[in-house]
């Protein structure tokens, strides 16, 4: 099973059970720990982890708007999720100066790991306790070797006045002694070309970091502005469409009541063709018609009695007729002419009676039918009124949820903004990290061929003082 065991940001083997912030995957991780399980932190903990404690509070949201639906609900979410990305820009910067400060005093004191160092009381950056003591022990072996290449120096400086001594070795001596020098010098050079590839390859390496760094906050920036831009603006005019098809559609109700309406009151009879259509239910056009004939038969039996006598004189002027008999032909005939009428006439008020009845069942119909009609026509304003009240509604809603929309939109393509600020603030962090590691490790480099060059010279003024006499 694969565990940590090296610093990622720098490459230093870290101490048992020791604890780093790992930048590259904004997680901690700790020495002995399996790959892959270390802990992602919010923004907030972020801070906190880099300046070295952990922080388990949650960061306070921003106040937002209630939503009104699932999808609204979830976009709200998102947003106050990524607010917190200008705490992260926040905590980048404050590690950069961190690490930049530290990388000075790893520079000033010739170190190689951040965990030799630590801070004094005035905040500063400087070897710790261990670290010091290595440091005092190299410095005195340098105050060694340094006393030792000066008593060599005057020991060839010495051995320089006196007599050579003279062996029957002394040329095989002096051969050993060159082969050896060349062979200082071979190693030395071959160790400085070594020292100079991995130079090469180191400035590859870094340089291949800032490159990528550069290209994958391009990639990120672009993706942002693309969904900033296109992305953001093709939304906005989708909901707009959506909100423009609600509208019209809320209205369409509206539209189809009134249509309705005025249908209705284009199929409504009129009062006179209900009055005429009761009046042929009722049979008032037969009893009227009855009523009239009744009336032409009584004006015809009345007739006939107001002409009788005259009639009578008419038919028997000529005839030895007497006044008493004519009188008597006038009362004898008069007689059924007079019950007649009387039949008449009190058939003739049963009928007016029955038509007056009619009459009166008509007029209450068409009192009653006018009621309806009102009331219908009260009930078709009353839908109409709401249909009407229903569109604006629904395009009140229609209007408010383009105006979140709009607004969602807006704060989100900020939170982009300052994401592309936090990407360009993490691939300077990153560059700057490279080019101060190269430089760093040029520094060593140019230690380690100052060092070798100087190792070359001390073994071979150790070989030239082996040549001279004691």
């Amino acid at each position: 099973m694969a565990t940590y065991e090296y610093n990622p940001n720098t490459g230093a083997k870290l101490k048992p059970g020791e604890t780093v912030w790992d930048v590259a995957n904004n997680r901690l991780i700790t020495q002995g720990q399996e790959y892959g399980s270390g802990s992602s932190y919010t923004s907030a903990q972020n801070a906190a982890a880099q300046a070295g404690t952990t922080q388990t509070s949650t960061p306070a949201s921003l106040p937002v708007s209630t939503p009104t639906n699932a999808s609204q609900t979830a976009q709200v979410a998102d947003l106050t999720n990524k607010v917190n990305v200008a705490q992260q820009a926040v905590g980048v910067k404050n590690q950069i100066t961190n690490l930049q400060a530290q990388q000075a005093a790893l520079s000033q004191y010739g170190l190689s790991d951040t965990n030799q160092l630590s801070q004094n009381a005035s905040g500063q950056w400087v070897p710790n306790a261990s670290t010091q003591a290595q440091l005092d022990q190299i410095a005195g072996l340098k105050t060694n070797i340094s006393n030792a290449q000066t008593a060599v120096a005057n020991k060839t400086a010495t051995s320089a006045t006196a007599t050579p001594q003279t062996t029957p070795n002394a040329n095989q001596a002096i051969s050993t002694a060159t082969a050896q020098m060349n062979a200082n010098q071979t190693a030395g050079e071959a160790a400085i070309s070594q020292a100079g590839s991995s130079l090469d390859d180191k400035f590859k390496e870094y340089t291949q970091q800032m490159t990528d760094a550069q290209n994958e906050s391009n990639a990120k920036t672009e993706a942002l502005l693309k969904k900033m831009g296109e992305d953001s603006t093709a939304q906005l005019l989708a909901q707009f469409q959506t909100t423009q098809q609600q509208i019209a559609d809320g209205y369409k109700s509206y539209f189809d009541e009134q249509e309705k309406y005025l249908e209705a009151l284009k199929n409504q009879p009129t009062a006179v063709q209900q009055l005429q259509t009761f009046r042929e239910q009722q049979g008032l056009p037969q009893m009227e018609q009855q009523l009239a004939q009744i009336d032409q038969t009584i004006i015809t039996t009345e007739t006939l009695l107001s002409n009788l006598e005259s009639d009578i004189k008419t038919r028997t002027e000529g005839l030895p007729v007497s006044q008493a008999a004519a009188n008597r032909l006038i009362a004898i005939e008069s007689k059924p002419l007079s019950k007649q009428l009387s039949e008449q006439l009190s058939a003739r008020q049963k009928l007016a009676a029955g038509l007056e009845t009619k009459l009166n069942t008509v007029n209450q119909f068409m009192s009653a039918a006018s009621s309806d009609l009102a009331t219908q026509k009260e009930t078709a304003l009353a839908k109409l009124g709401f249909a009407k009240e229903k569109a604006e509604i629904t395009g009140d809603l229609a209007t408010d949820s383009l105006n979140m929309f709009q607004t969602i939109q807006t704060n989100m393509n900020q939170i982009n903004a300052l994401r592309i600020d936090q990407i360009s603030n993490d691939t300077q962090y990153r560059q700057a990290l490279a080019e101060m590691g190269f430089t760093y490790y040029q520094q060593q480099v140019a230690e380690q061929k100052a060092d070798i060059k100087d190792r070359v010279a001390y073994q071979n003024e150790l070989v030239k003082s082996n040549l001279k006499p004691t």
